[in-house]
């Protein structure tokens, strides 16, 4: 049982590491109205660029071959990773009860995902090892159980629903065949500025005030009403930036305060010499009810930045 469980648990580690619907790019994502948070990567995007590359070659490609390895040994599956499109996670509040959990979307290739549903099929009677698998009568045509913990439904032109609640999979596959609401549409994702075409992760969040707790050194986020953290590649650089959005000007204010004091410290600390770098290029600046953090690099200095920040 430790095999099989480990086997799942280590490509979970590695979807997290690599953190979306038609065709990958966001504009083309469709979410719920009242998404209130959404985490996006656009796989394809991010493995042609020059920081996407580094990463796969150099952090990733050992898990990506043992998990390939797993799977082999274990299922006899071969995982071809260039069908895995996108990876979106997203949710309608901050709730962590199983019936309001997240949603993970994944974009697949078609042959990856028909391969992936003969293998359901074929350990319908068997199992995954100790994890049962079930199929699911319900209005998605393909929906099963793995081990009574994991949902996932099959759908269309390569998407991957997974959950660990029925009621929230089938919502959400209800919402996603109804909605016409583009990600960028949805009340949580407006407001902000344009970024550049390029974008490897997007990261927004809605009602931040709710968080009922959250670490002290993320209490910042409380005074905010929402955020984005995008991360982008041009021919030239590489974008990091974040904006919280404020109730008002005063608010906007305080928060710039507060986050001009904590780069203050990091640069009197002088604890690590590249986290010093880091917080010297980060240009902080705030308007009627927005904040932005914004650090930019010449894409051959974040390449080198990024090396010494790998094993």
């Amino acid at each position: 049982m430790k095999t099989y469980c480990s086997t799942f648990a280590t490509i979970g580690l590695c979807l997290g590491l690599l953190l979306q619907v038609l065709a990958s790019p966001l504009k083309d994502l469709k979410v719920s109205g009242d998404t209130k948070w959404l985490l996006h990567l656009d796989l394809e995007s991010f493995f042609s660029t020059r920081i996407g590359r580094f990463v796969n070659e150099t952090l990733i490609a050992s898990q990506k071959e043992q998990i390939q390895t797993d799977l082999k040994r274990d299922f006899d599956f071969d995982l071809d990773w260039k069908q895995i499109h996108s990876i979106t996670a997203f949710g309608s509040d901050y709730q962590s009860q199983p019936d309001t959990a997240a949603v993970l979307l994944l974009q697949t290739g078609g042959a990856l995902q028909a391969e992936f549903h003969q293998l359901l099929e074929s350990k319908i009677d068997t199992g995954f090892g100790p994890l049962e698998i079930l199929p699911i009568k319900s209005q998605i045509e393909h929906l099963y159980s793995i081990g009574g913990e994991l949902y996932i439904a099959l759908e269309p032109e390569g998407r991957f629903l997974l959950g660990k609640s029925r009621k929230q999979i089938e919502a959400a596959q209800q919402l996603l065949a109804k909605s016409q609401t583009r990600a960028l549409e949805a009340e949580a994702f407006t407001h902000y500025p344009d970024l550049p075409n390029t974008i490897i992760f997007l990261a927004v969040a809605d009602g931040l005030g709710e968080l009922a707790s959250v670490p002290p050194q993320a209490r910042i986020l409380q005074m905010s009403n929402g955020g984005r953290l995008a991360v982008c590649e041009t021919d030239k650089s590489v974008l990091l930036q974040v904006e919280l959005r404020t109730k008002d000007k005063k608010t906007s204010q305080q928060i710039h305060s507060v986050v001009q004091g904590m780069l203050s410290l990091v640069l009197l600390s002088n604890a690590d010499e590249r986290l010093t770098e880091l917080a010297q290029a980060i240009e902080v600046s705030s308007g009627e009810a927005m904040v932005t953090l914004k650090l930019e690099l010449p894409l051959e200095r974040a390449m080198e930045t990024l090396k010494r920040f790998s094993p």
